[in-house]
């Protein structure tokens, strides 16, 4: 049951699970299907840069025609604020991908570094999961490959993992769920620490109080 929180109040069981949602794109050019976009940019113009999201992995994005090639950049636009939690990466061709960078941005011009990813070695047509260190909220996103070897970007996926609690009518109806549930990826930055005192402890449930540092300890009886 690796990946599973169980939860029991009043008798009954629960645990948290994850929803993870594609942003799908599936762009046609550069400012379609409208809002999406895609701009500054130096790919190269027989491969544009709206390949690496248009649900194909069979297309990709290269600096140059032929030969060597410089870093690779382009920007990103949802259109509106998205949370994203991390991106699946397809690698498109010959050479492969050693590592991308990736920042957000709301107003696209000041841009914050997400997470730089690298020693991926992406190749062969290979798709790799790359979760954020956290789910971040923007709506432009810079993805810059700084090798100089014109590698090719095949694809380029953006997801959302959100966690809800679900019930389980009893405790074999959590082990079956559980069982065949995915490993929780979520950072949590914020907690919520259960406390009861003597005076509680004959009834059902937890009391749980929100405290803004964590405890200096904690005992079970």
């Amino acid at each position: 049951m690796a990946g599973a929180i169980l939860y029991k109040k009043n008798s009954k069981f629960y645990t948290v699970l994850e929803e993870e949602i594609i942003h799908e794109t599936k762009m046609t050019s550069n400012n379609t299907p409208f809002p999406l976009r895609v701009f500054d940019s130096n790919a190269h113009s027989t491969y544009p840069p709206y390949l690496a999201f248009d649900g194909n992995n069979s297309t990709y994005v290269r600096t140059g025609s032929s030969g060597a090639g410089t870093q690779l950049k382009l920007t990103f636009d949802f259109g509106e604020e998205k949370k994203v939690s991390g991106i699946y990466l397809t690698h498109g061709g010959n050479t492969s991908i050693s590592g991308i960078d990736v920042s957000g941005s709301n107003n696209g011009t000041d841009f914050t570094t997400i997470k730089n990813f690298i020693s991926l070695n992406l190749g062969s047509g290979a798709t790799k999961k790359l979760f954020f260190d956290s789910t971040v909220k923007y709506r432009y996103f810079y993805f810059y490959i700084p090798q100089t070897n014109m590698p090719f970007l095949g694809e380029i996926k953006s997801f959302f993992v959100d966690d809800y609690l679900y019930e389980a009518k009893n405790i074999k109806a959590y082990k079956d769920f559980a069982n065949s549930s995915v490993q929780l990826q979520s950072t949590y930055k914020n907690k919520r620490y259960m406390l009861q005192d003597t005076d509680t402890l004959k009834e059902q449930g937890l009391w749980i109080q929100n405290i803004d540092k964590k405890p200096t300890s904690i005992s079970f009886n």
